[in-house]
């Protein structure tokens, strides 16, 4: 539905821009000839005639640009909505415990029980992906994805581990290095984003009615325990409602959560490979 109303909107806008062209064209040539045509008037009669064109013409060209500086104004104003982002929180580990101002502990504890319990039951393979999915439940979300952070010759992306309603690539991975993209960028900058309203076809959902692009989108860095890595993966989730105070705080516990187990990961992995080197001699 945004995407007619935006075609519909660069359709006007093209439009209006060669009827003012036109008009102007018309306008500017109203003068000559009309004096042209009328060789029979005095000279006189010319000149009355002259600067009743004039006026015309100013008063038209006035028009036109008043019209052309709304179309930018509402255009222009448009973009900055579309691309508002609430001020970028930080998600340091050792904020993470803290309630949002506002927000009741007792809310955000009691819907965060079933993510844990998500966390701890059935299969460690799927865990991420029990834990997104309750997630999203609990948020009444719309997707979801997560993304670890992984280090490849000297640099630093972050891949895509699980998925809530999210449509893969072809290739079945998905990859954004630190800086790319919005996902990209809060990697790299360790600091949440708030989007009030999402780009058209930045996110799609579909379903067997058709498909639709969410509202609202909040992607929050899982923070990381490290100085190479500061931070440890992104939680990307969209809605076609508004997050509330008291959603952003359970997504900060939720991806405190993951940062607490794979920091546990990490430190079992260094631990063996401790062991499998050996003493040294």
């Amino acid at each position: 539905m945004k995407l007619t109303y935006r075609n519909a909107g660069i359709f006007s806008v093209i439009l209006f821009g060669i009827s003012s062209l036109f008009i102007g064209y018309l306008v500017y040539r109203l003068p000559a000839d009309v004096s042209t045509r009328l060789r029979d008037l005095d000279q006189a009669q010319r000149q009355g005639l002259s600067q009743v064109t004039g006026r015309l013409g100013l008063v038209v060209g006035i028009g036109l640009a008043s019209g052309l500086a709304a179309i930018l104004s509402l255009v222009l104003g448009a973009r900055r909505r579309e691309l508002s982002v609430a001020l970028p929180v930080s998600f340091a580990p050792e904020a993470l415990p803290s309630v949002t101002v506002g927000v009741a502990p007792q809310n955000v504890t009691e819907r965060l029980e079933p993510v844990e319990q998500a966390w701890r039951k059935g299969d460690a393979a799927t865990r991420l992906e029990r834990v997104l999915r309750t997630l999203c439940n609990q948020l009444e979300a719309c997707q979801g994805a997560l993304f670890l952070t992984t280090e490849s010759e000297g640099r630093w992306f972050i891949d895509f581990r699980a998925g809530y309603a999210y449509g893969l690539p072809e290739s079945g991975r998905l990859r954004f290095e630190f800086g790319e993209g919005l996902a990209g960028q809060v990697a790299k900058e360790g600091q949440g984003v708030h989007l009030s309203s999402v780009p058209d076809h930045y996110i799609v959902v579909l379903s067997g009615l058709g498909k639709a692009s969410p509202n609202h989108l909040i992607i929050a860095p899982i923070p990381g325990s490290g100085e190479l890595a500061p931070v440890a993966g992104v939680l990307e989730i969209a809605s076609f409602r508004a997050f509330t105070a008291a959603d952003e705080e359970l997504i900060r516990r939720v991806a405190a959560l993951v940062a607490t187990e794979q920091a546990g990961i990490r430190e079992a992995a260094d631990q063996t490979e401790v062991v499998d080197a050996g003493p040294v001699h």
